[in-house]
């Protein structure tokens, strides 16, 4: 539908008789806003001074119903009819005495190649040309037969080009929604076509009342020995059928229309086409189809062979019957699993072992793992793959030795075990196991080790007492004391106490300063851990406020971080009394924010922040440094532990800080985790109770 704008283009010559002396003619819309047009600042210069050629061409096209513009001159300027004002959507009328270029800029450089070819006397044509016009503000996608040519002027030059605009987009995407439902189309039969020759089930097509076949898969095809079945009705193409039922079934179904399920069908056939008869069981389907008419035309056969299924379920009963009769009466309990791992046979004595009835197994639906492995004393679940039953059927092979079982009550109990696999011919068939409850054999057992253990542990304990309050001994005399010395000793010599020296020389004295300090380092580090790590170690406690504690640990670290343009955030440090030993809960926040420090790139942030969780307070320590792998996250806490990392030869250390931190912390009844990944920093969270 065209719209009539108002602004300054419209004439209100739209509801009046054209004037008789202007030599644009026509009623249009078109023609009233060329004719009302201020043409007077335009490159075309009033109406009155334009050359004969552009009127009779203006005139020309105001009477063509089809979308016409013409762009007059170097700059395209353009001038268009009703029709074109229609296509033109919201631009219209701005177009209107605009460059062609700035008219449409989403398409400038296709219109700078028409008028350069036109403008020089060639033509341009362009069938379903597709282009990308904001003509209504929006990105839209228009496809157009598009044709140019020149407009001669008086003097026999080209003067403008004159456009023919006709859109397709209706058609073209009428076509494109045609292919894509004709590809559907396509793509729809070839997936019915896969599915028919690759299902892994039986299928065939019967025509007519004497069951003709017209269709079978590879599967069917398969089984029958390839012989020839398209063509022939089932008697005549399958006949080692006759007496089995199958003809009876197909004529019923044919007659009723009732479709018919069968389950582990019993039925001789020829495999080969040869004569050789074979035994075997199917599942399967017969289920009539219907002609136009909606009577039965034909019988759809999908179906599934499962004799190694029904022939193995008869194996594994057949051996369950003969191990009721001899083993119901033994007092070792035997239990039989098939090779899913599901039990198939208890005798009363394993019942009574185990805690659980053969009826109360088989309604759980679980295997003999589960059951007897739901978990181990300390909480956590055994692997599949650790269970003997599962090691005697992977490997085929007989497992002997002791397990721990859990009953239904959740009670644990020792057990002694023999586990073999058992085999029918060359099929594994499952395991048969043999169990006898060791409990009273292990607590006397038990009760023996007990008491070897506790003398053991007393002169083990007494040996380990003397070797530390040795090593303390030693180490805070015959290593603390020299190294303090040497230390003493470089620094009168840097502060050139005996005399100046040499740059050299101090380079040489720094580093052997450095070298100290580390030693230092190590020997106060290993005697904070013993000193933690006594017995008679004890804690004075005090009620403060952990966020001073914090900052305390902060500023005695600010000389460090400024070194490595580091910065430290504290974030909501709400006052949260604590009853803590002060000194030492500041020596494990001192060790994780210096950690976080070495283990991350000047100019990172470390952040501290606080939570509470009932009667616990949460203080974590973040870094954006080069994170923790998985493996190294569950031995960091212990002694003597360094990470290898992008910065690891760049920190010294000796891998006792961490050991300190979760001492500590256990010691005042908290906890501390760690939360990391490669290259994406490390949460430490301390938890301590309130």
């Amino acid at each position: 539908m065209k719209q009539v704008r108002n602004n300054q283009n419209t004439s209100a010559l739209a509801d009046t008789d054209v004037n008789p002396n202007s030599v644009i003619i026509g009623n249009g819309e078109m023609a009233d806003l060329i004719r009302s047009f201020d043409w007077t600042h335009n490159p075309l210069g009033p109406i009155d001074a334009w050359p004969q050629s552009l009127v009779t061409t203006v005139n020309t096209i105001l009477q063509s119903p089809v979308p016409i513009v013409m762009l007059w001159g170097s700059d395209g300027i353009m001038l268009y009819n009703d029709a074109y004002s229609v296509f033109a959507g919201l631009r219209h009328p701005r177009l209107l005495g605009s460059k062609v270029v700035e008219g449409w800029p989403e398409v400038a450089d296709f219109n700078r190649n028409v008028m350069a070819t036109v403008l020089t006397g060639g033509t341009l044509s362009y069938a379903d040309q597709q282009l990308t016009l904001y003509r209504n503000d929006v990105p839209e996608e228009v496809w157009m037969d598009l044709n140019y040519s020149p407009i001669m002027d008086e003097s026999g030059r080209p003067g403008g080009v004159l456009a023919i605009v006709v859109e397709t987009t209706q058609r073209i995407q009428a076509e494109k929604r045609q292919k894509k439902a004709e590809d559907a189309l396509r793509a729809e039969r070839a997936r019915l076509h896969s599915l028919f020759t690759d299902a892994p089930a039986l299928i065939a097509l019967l025509h007519g009342p004497d069951h003709v076949f017209t269709l079978a898969n590879p599967i069917y095809m398969q089984l029958v020995g390839q012989r020839v079945l398209i063509g022939k009705p089932i008697r005549e193409a399958m006949p080692e059928l006759e007496g089995q039922g199958i003809y009876e079934i197909l004529d019923n179904v044919y007659r009723t229309g009732e479709p018919y399920f069968g389950s582990e069908v019993p039925v001789k056939i020829d495999r080969d086409g040869k004569g050789d008869i074979q035994d075997g069981y199917f599942n399967f389907v017969y289920k009539p189809s219907c002609g136009e008419s909606g009577e039965v035309d034909g019988i759809l056969v999908h179906g599934v062979e499962v004799t190694d299924q029904v022939n193995a379920r008869k194996r594994v009963e057949e051996i369950a019957a003969l191990n009721k009769i001899i083993t119901d009466n033994a007092t070792t309990g035997l239990l039989i699993v098939d090779n899913n791992f599901h039990c198939t046979f208890m005798n009363p004595a394993a019942e009574q072992i185990t805690g659980y009835t053969f009826k109360q197994v088989k309604k759980l639906r679980k295997s003999l793992h589960q059951l007897i492995h739901n978990t181990r004393p300390d909480g956590s679940y055994p692997p599949e793959s650790e269970c003997p039953i599962y090691k005697t059927l992977s490997k085929k092979t007989t497992m002997v030795g002791e397990d721990i079982f859990v009953r239904p009550d959740g009670s644990f109990y020792p057990v002694a075990f023999v586990a073999n696999h058992i085999r029918q011919g060359n099929t594994s068939i499952g395991t048969v196991i043999e169990i006898r409850d060791l409990t009273e054999e292990k607590k006397a057992q038990e009760e023996q080790q007990r008491l070897i253990s506790i003398t053991n542990q007393r002169n083990e304990l007494l040996v380990l007492n003397k070797a530390k309050d040795d090593f303390i001994a030693m180490a805070s005399h015959q290593l603390r004391t020299p190294a303090t010395a040497v230390k003493q000793y470089i620094s009168l010599l840097q502060s050139n106490f005996s005399a100046p020296l040499l740059p050299e020389q101090m380079q040489y004295l720094q580093i052997a300063f450095d070298s100290n300090e580390r030693q230092l380092k190590i020997i106060n580090d290993l005697l904070i851990t013993a000193r933690i790590d006594a017995s008679r170690y004890v804690l004075s406690k005090n009620k403060v406020d952990i966020v001073d504690i914090i900052k305390e640990a902060a500023s005695d670290l600010q000389p460090a971080l400024e070194l490595k343009s580091q910065k430290i955030l504290l974030s909501d440090m709400k006052r949260t009394e604590v009853l803590i030993d002060k000194n030492e809960i500041k020596l494990a926040f001192v060790n994780l924010i210096e950690n976080a420090s070495k283990y991350s790139h000047p100019g990172s942030e470390i952040k501290v922040y606080l939570g509470n969780e009932k009667d616990k307070v949460a203080i974590t320590v973040e870094d954006q440094g080069v994170g923790i792998s998985k493996a190294d996250t569950l031995k960091i806490f212990d002694k003597f532990t360094r990470v290898d990392n992008e910065l690891s030869d760049t920190v010294t250390g000796s891998g006792l800080g961490l050991y300190w931190v979760k001492r500590i912390v256990q010691l005042h009844g908290g906890t501390v985790r760690v939360s990391s990944e490669i290259n994406k920093g490390s949460k430490f969270i301390v938890r301590l109770p309130i």
